[in-house]
């Protein structure tokens, strides 16, 4: 699919043009914590400084009454749109013309938007602390889950465009170095290698 049809698929969802798209790609599950995210909505309003647009998609899951129903209540539908799911094309589009990617997750460690977001060249905000003593808390805006005022101070990045090509490039660096073709066949062929050790361990 060529890039100006990904434009198109995403000028369909009628998006405003004059805020940072922030993306969230997950099912309406409780620990996915859509909720962070509309608090955060509440407060960029109190602040008057709402240049942002939130994009929710995924499967009505058990908690997507609780957030539609929220959003509702409180107002916010010119600022946190719900698709329901998606084609994988809607998705990269998505993903292609958004501005950052967040993650306020209670589960983890990792989750696959995180190397999507490093393929696709878009930052992600991800919720502080979830990933323990690895490497790729250095590519990770992290968020503290229980400070709506933390991941508002963390937006400003958006309009940092010099900073975000930075960070991006390195993140893509990062991802073609664990998941390019050639170390996905390292690695499967270290799983075969040690399991013909292993079958070597006793008799057939």
């Amino acid at each position: 699919i060529s890039k100006q049809t990904f434009t198109e698929i995403f000028n369909n969802f009628n998006l405003p043009k004059d805020k940072k798209i922030i993306f969230y790609p997950a099912q309406f599950w409780p620990h996915k914590n859509h909720k962070y995210i509309i608090d955060t909505a509440k407060k960029l309003i109190e602040k008057n400084e709402f240049r942002y647009h939130f994009v929710f998609c995924g499967g009505k899951k058990g908690n997507f009454n609780f957030i539609n129903d929220l959003i509702k209540k409180e107002g916010l539908q010119k600022y946190i749109s719900i698709f329901n799911f998606l084609k994988d094309e809607e998705i990269i589009s998505l993903y292609l013309n958004s501005n950052a990617v967040v993650m306020p997750t209670y589960c983890g460690p990792t989750n696959l938007p995180i190397y999507e977001s490093f393929y696709f060249k878009k930052i992600i905000f991800y919720t502080k602390n979830l990933i323990k003593d690895d490497s790729i808390n250095d590519h990770l805006i992290q968020i503290d889950l229980s400070s709506p005022e933390d991941f508002c101070k963390k937006l400003k990045i958006c309009f940092d465009l010099q900073k975000i090509k930075e960070i991006t490039e390195i993140n893509f660096k990062y991802y073609n170095s664990i998941c390019s073709e050639d170390t996905f066949k390292d690695n499967y062929q270290n799983i075969l290698d040690n399991f013909f050790y292993l079958t070597k361990r006793w008799k057939n």
